[in-house]
């Protein structure tokens, strides 16, 4: 029988236990440091490991797994692939040699085997190896599915089935993956299969393009929702190019089914696949912020064709692009919905590339208008010029195209703040696009010299107008309670405080002595006005603006007056005449432009006049040998 020794004796001999395993360590720390000293003085000392936190020694398994791709890694998967193809190889070739049940009984037993081995692996942090060995699993199972139907079900559409068992491929991937979840592989071929089973179905029901669109619509639908779901990049990453691929896709049928749609019940169903693939995006755009903007817009661009493939039907062919143009201006007004703001970017570019497109369509009228009369260049005097060249369909509505495109640009900075679109730019493209649209009304229409001169000098007139008189372009701009007190200063003024704030601890003005100046030494000095600012004048710019378009307009009308000598007496007098008034009334730019132009006329003018009288003079004298 052992007695325990009293407490005082046992906490003595435990400080006496503790005492000399501290002499242990100081001797043992001592010794250390002597061997690293000679071993540096050898020049071969390895690296220092602190005495209170060993390292922990790693399996050389568990190493090579966890390391960066290795040799261990590349043989790894060499293995994988020459086990996958011995595995096609019997598959297809040693098929034929065994019966229907050994046949089952081996695939069977190799995927079951291949499927449950990365479990044990993955026990063992043998990561590496569990990712080969469920790869073949992952193989095998596609080549079950192809026995299936070799061994059992030989009569059956092949597009059908392998709608099916991609189907059934797909859940049993995604269904593995997740329960065993540290592999890489299976989720990321679960979303590649998944792509495959709606448009296969719709291809083996023979239902045509439409069925086939909204099949793969079904299909980015799904992987939208697995985007906005997953967790692993390369999950998401496959089901993001996934919904591009086939929501892509279903757009291009919908939007080629609604450009050949002949009647509003035709385009009905392409109007409303689009709308849905609009929402989809819509909704992408939403939960996405990262892609809003750029989501945003093609759902607008879907929407926009959409309801322009319905409009286009009811209206004459003529009138195809303003349908689709009155689309993406409405589409414009939901800028001003509660919406986040990359959703309002994205419907915003939306229908601004609609009124892009719009605008560069009917730009070859309007400037077919402005060179059109240089042809009087090669016969002065010989008759209005024959124009061959052939306009666009629909070319009779440019100029409504282009003035809608200018009522927008105008328009949109004022009444939809949350348009990304500066206002002097706005402004400055409203008034080239409105001066287009007249200029480019007599050749839309077809009308004869003299309403077409007419058109020319009257647009010459008002832009020479508006260019003389920068007050009346100043109408057209922002006033000062639209655009909003001015900024104050975020630093301290002159003195080193704020504006308002008091000198001293109590509130109020504080009072002083009087400066030389008359200023109190407790008032804040006024800081010095600084250099002017290089700023354009939006004003002025617009005037600038407008002057451009003058003298385009009026170069136009003086080669359109050479078609005939009344004509060329009345373009030549009447642009004298407005250059002369905008250079009286004008400054700057506008006064020595004008002056130039007026001047460049009165010259036309008096060679014009010369002409006249030495034909006149040689009528006459050939009338004289005629007598």
């Amino acid at each position: 029988m052992e007695n325990a020794p009293p407490p005082a004796e046992e906490l003595r001999l435990i400080d006496r236990e503790l005492a000399q395993l501290d002499a242990r360590r100081a001797r043992l720390l001592a010794r250390r440091a002597w061997l690293l000293t000679a071993l540096r003085a050898a020049g071969n000392a390895p690296a220092p490991v602190p005495a209170r936190s060993p390292v922990p020694a790693r399996s050389p398994a568990t190493a090579a797994e966890t390391s960066p791709p290795s040799a261990q890694n590349v043989l790894l998967t060499l293995g994988g692939v020459l086990l996958t193809i011995a595995a096609v190889a019997f598959t297809l070739v040693s098929w034929g040699h065994m019966g229907i049940g050994g046949r089952a009984l081996v695939l069977g037993a190799v995927t079951v085997t291949a499927l449950g081995t990365p479990l044990l692996l993955l026990r063992r942090k043998l990561v590496s190896t569990a990712e080969s060995v469920a790869a073949l699993g992952l193989v095998l199972t596609v080549l079950d599915a192809y026995a299936l139907r070799r061994a059992a079900l030989p009569g059956t559409d092949a597009v059908a089935f392998t709608a099916v068992a991609a189907g059934v491929l797909a859940a049993v991937w995604a269904a593995y993956g997740r329960a065993v979840g540290r592999l890489r592989l299976p989720l990321p071929a679960a979303v590649v299969a998944g792509q495959l089973p709606l448009p296969l179905w719709a291809l083996s029901t023979g239902g045509g393009a439409e069925v086939t669109a909204w099949a793969a619509l079904a299909t980015a639908g799904t992987d939208v929702v697995i985007a906005l779901a997953a967790r692993r990049e390369a999950v998401r990453a496959l089901a993001v190019t996934g919904a591009v691929t086939t929501g892509g896709w279903s757009l291009l049928t919908g939007l080629w089914l609604s450009l050949s749609a002949g009647s509003p019940a035709a385009s009905a169903e392409p109007a409303l696949l689009l709308l849905t693939a609009a929402a989809l995006a819509l909704v992408a755009a939403w939960r996405a912020p990262a892609a809003a903007a750029v989501t945003a817009t093609v759902g607008g661009l879907a929407a926009v064709a959409a309801a322009g493939g319905v409009l286009r039907t009811t209206v004459p062919a003529s009138w195809t692009v303003p349908a689709y143009l009155l689309c993406a201006a409405v589409l414009l007004t939901a800028v001003r919905a509660p919406l986040p703001r990359g959703v309002l970017t994205g419907l915003a570019v939306s229908s601004g590339l609609v009124h892009l497109a719009s605008a560069l369509w009917a730009a070859p009228v309007a400037l077919l208008a402005l060179t059109g009369p240089a042809a009087a260049l090669d016969d002065v005097w010989g008759g209005p010029p024959v124009d061959d060249v052939a306009l666009p369909e629909g070319a009779v509505t440019a100029p409504v195209v282009l003035a809608a495109v200018a009522a927008v640009l105008w328009a949109a900075p004022r009444l939809l703040p949350a348009v990304p679109l500066p206002r002097p730019a706005a402004e400055c493209a409203a008034l080239v696009l409105t001066w287009s649209a007249t200029v480019a009304v007599p050749v839309a229409l077809s009308l004869p010299l003299g309403p077409t001169l007419a058109v020319q000098l009257t647009v010459t007139a008002a832009a020479l107008t508006l260019a003389a008189r920068p007050s009346l372009a100043a109408a057209f701009l922002p006033t000062a309670e639209e655009a909003g007190p001015e900024p104050h200063p975020a630093g301290p003024v002159a003195g080193g405080r704020a504006p308002g704030e008091a000198s001293g601890d109590a509130a109020g003005p504080v009072a002083g002595p009087v400066r030389p100046d008359g200023t109190t030494r407790g008032e804040p000095v006024a800081a010095p006005p600084g250099p002017p600012s290089r700023a354009l004048d939006p004003a002025r710019t617009l005037a600038g603006t407008a002057l451009v378009c003058a003298l385009g307009s009026a170069t136009s009308a003086a080669l359109l007056g050479l078609a005939s000598r009344p004509t060329t007496f009345i373009a030549l007098g009447v642009l004298v005449a407005l250059c002369a008034a905008a250079a009286t009334a004008a400054r700057g730019p506008v006064r020595t432009g004008g002056g130039a132009v007026g001047r460049g006329g009165a010259l036309g003018g008096g060679g014009a006049g010369s002409r006249a009288r030495g034909g006149a003079r040689r009528a006459g004298r050939a009338a004289r040998r005629g007598g």
